[in-house]
């Protein structure tokens, strides 16, 4: 499908009156104007982690299940970008195959139906990847969904797509911790002992294999490929000098691999981004002592505060752990799905 025969699929409608679409130029053309539309749209929407270009630099250089040439569409007035949506696909490891829509608009143009033209796109889009897997006798027994995450302060969104057929399946928190005060600090697990860790690409790939087999029993998908392996190295805001990692031998048990960011405010705060726990490791109280030395790491790093993002439905009860930890909800994200099956369960094509 070419960029042509995808813009085609836009809705003409008369209030876009002065928004056109377009495809994707590139990461040096369009990303600096896509990441201001997406910062404004987390403003509005009542998000707390502001936008790092560098970081979606890295994101958009390591790109896997999205073609660029067919799978970004690019909204614009006549001065500057005013919103995208992307499309990707990918095996879960619940077992399902999501096709899912990104769509960041500056809440200055929503009104005019940026991005109802958005997620009619998107699921032509999706629907056309879809029927590509499905002829090509791709994943046969996996159940497929389209999907979509909204932030829950974004209203328009989510009334578009509860209308056109996408129900709640997961709920998502960012957290805060407001200060660095009274953290209690549990001892390790016995046997388990933190080491500083270098950048060096064995130690790199140990952290990385640990995180993965730790998420594969929790929501969403795992991604072992060398494409994601590189994109994790290449994070332009992870410093391993602040990561707390516990070992247990040579065996990575759990990590926390804080980073530091500077917030909506401009002030500096840090963000815990993974927590994870190996299952051999889980029920020993080792997130609680990582998550604590992780706070102390970032109070002498002159953080204000500490932030993270939890599946509010996590099996292993991470939510209950943040909020002992001195965490609190300040803003979610609910994730919608619906299948994409006709009722004899084939996948639908392309309407």
């Amino acid at each position: 499908m070419t960029t042509e025969t995808a813009l085609r699929d836009i809705p003409a409608a008369d209030d876009h009156e002065g928004i056109t679409y377009r495809g994707f130029r590139g990461v040096d053309a369009d990303l600096p104007g896509m990441a201001e539309a997406n910062q404004a749209a987390r403003r509005a929407d009542g998000g707390i982690q502001r936008l790092d270009l560098d970081e979606m630099r890295n994101v958009y250089t390591h790109l896997e299940r999205t073609d660029p040439a067919t799978d970004i569409l690019i909204a614009e007035d006549e001065s500057r970008i005013v919103g995208y949506a992307r499309v990707e696909w990918d095996d879960t490891n619940d077992g399902e195959r999501i096709y899912d829509a990104i769509i960041l608009v500056h809440p200055e143009v929503r009104a005019v139906g940026v991005q109802r033209a958005f997620l009619t796109w998107s699921e032509r889009r999706r629907r056309a990847i879809a029927a590509g897997h499905a002829a090509a006798g791709e994943a046969p027994d996996r159940p497929r969904f389209l999907t979509a995450f909204v932030n829950d302060d974004d209203e328009a969104m989510n009334v578009l797509v509860r209308a056109a057929g996408y129900e709640v399946f997961r709920r998502f928190h960012e957290m805060v911790r407001p200060d660095f005060e009274a953290i209690a600090m549990p001892p390790l697990p016995d046997g388990l002992e933190l080491r500083p860790v270098d950048r060096d690409e064995a130690t790199m790939r140990r952290i990385f294999d640990a995180q993965n087999e730790a998420f594969r029993d929790g929501f969403g998908w795992v991604d072992e490929s060398a494409t994601a392996f590189a994109a994790f190295c290449a994070q332009p805001n992870k410093d391993p000098a602040l990561w707390q990692v516990a070992f247990d031998g040579e065996e990575v048990a759990g990590a926390v691999l804080p980073a530091l960011e500077i917030g909506m405010d401009g002030a500096v705060e840090g963000w815990l981004d993974p927590v994870f726990t190996r299952r051999a490791w889980r029920r020993r109280g080792l997130a609680r002592a990582l998550v604590a030395r992780s706070l102390v790491v970032l109070r002498e790093q002159g953080c204000v505060r500490a932030c993270l993002g939890v599946d509010a439905m996590n099996p292993n009860q991470a939510l209950d752990l943040y909020e002992s930890s001195g965490f609190s909800v300040v803003s979610a994200t609910t994730g919608y799905r619906r299948p994409l099956v006709d009722p004899g369960g084939a996948v639908v094509g392309v309407a």
